[in-house]
């Protein structure tokens, strides 16, 4: 159980709470860098190199840190993120808004999980 609390506080450090920090949005200039990433795929890029860093102190603690296991969190993180922000149509703050959004921490989650199940910490 202790895995997935781990697991999950990372995921939403590097997900959200990083993405919305006040030193993320002064070095972008910005008040939503969710806008940004709508903007320029290439904050998309940055966004899933800083996730995946903050999921990386996660593995290495659990002992779950592979190359393997970075490269799918990077790959699988980026696509995600790219479908929804750039092949998903919605209106911000709407009801499909906060469906798209859960679905895709969902995703993440899971995509977490399974790295976790299949390198023998959750069987």
């Amino acid at each position: 159980m202790k895995i997935y609390f781990i697991l999950i506080f990372f995921h939403l450090f590097g997900d959200v709470i990083l993405q919305r920090s006040l030193f993320i949005r002064k070095i972008f200039k910005c008040s939503d860098f969710g806008i940004l990433k709508r903007q320029n795929v290439k904050f998309i890029v940055i966004h899933v190199i800083l996730y995946t860093l903050s999921v990386s102190l996660a593995f290495l603690y659990l002992k779950l840190f592979t190359v393997y296991n970075i490269f799918i969190v990077f790959i699988s993180h980026f696509i995600i993120d790219y479908i929804k922000c750039y092949k998903v149509s919605y209106i911000h703050k709407s009801l499909k808004y906060y469906a798209v959004n859960l679905i895709d921490q969902l995703l993440h989650i899971s995509i977490l999980v399974l790295i976790a199940r299949y390198s023998g910490h959750l069987l």
